[in-house]
């Protein structure tokens, strides 16, 4: 799976950065990794820590970012991160993308990519027998307290199904 800063942050400020972690093979391009640990973020040794111990990986750019840009101009609309993120999906470094950006999850629906968001995450968990209806209802209400999420994404979330979210279980 392919994480982006924004999830990354929501996950880690609800305290389920450590459950994805547990669940999933994350990966990140470098862009989101320096947005993560450059900058004066709190927890920025944290993603630091899990990075030297090999739970997240860091993709490095190659040649072939330039090119993917220059053929799908609507990525540069897109903030690098974002950008980079879709670009190492396109490249073949994950199965799906979590991200919480709507002009990321526009281009990714537009080009049928698979992602979800971090508000899903604790509905797949729950899907996936990980944590009960409880659990699942105290963390969505944790990342709802962090995260800015419209009516219409909290009740498309609402209506979604395990088969809806299959492609993502673990």
């Amino acid at each position: 799976m392919l994480l982006d800063s924004s999830s990354a942050i929501l996950l880690e400020k609800s305290g389920l950065l450590g459950k994805l972690l547990a669940v999933y093979r994350v990966s990140m391009c470098e862009s989101v990794y320096s947005e993560l640990t450059d900058n004066p973020y709190p927890s920025a040794d944290l993603f630091q820590r899990f990075h030297r111990e090999k739970k997240i990986v860091v993709h490095q750019n190659g040649e072939d970012f330039s090119q993917l840009i220059e053929d799908m101009e609507e990525l540069s609309a897109l903030n690098r991160g974002e950008r980079e993120t879709i670009i190492q999906y396109f490249l073949g470094s994950g199965d799906f993308i979590l991200l919480d950006d709507g002009k990321g999850a526009r281009f990714c629906d537009k080009y049928q990519l698979p992602f979800i968001n971090a508000l899903l995450f604790p509905m797949i968990l729950n899907m996936s027998n990980l944590i009960s209806d409880e659990q699942r209802d105290l963390e969505i209400k944790k990342i709802l307290r962090v995260g800015w999420y419209s009516e219409k994404i909290i009740k498309m979330a609402e209506n979604l199904t395990k088969e809806d979210l299959r492609p993502f279980l673990p």
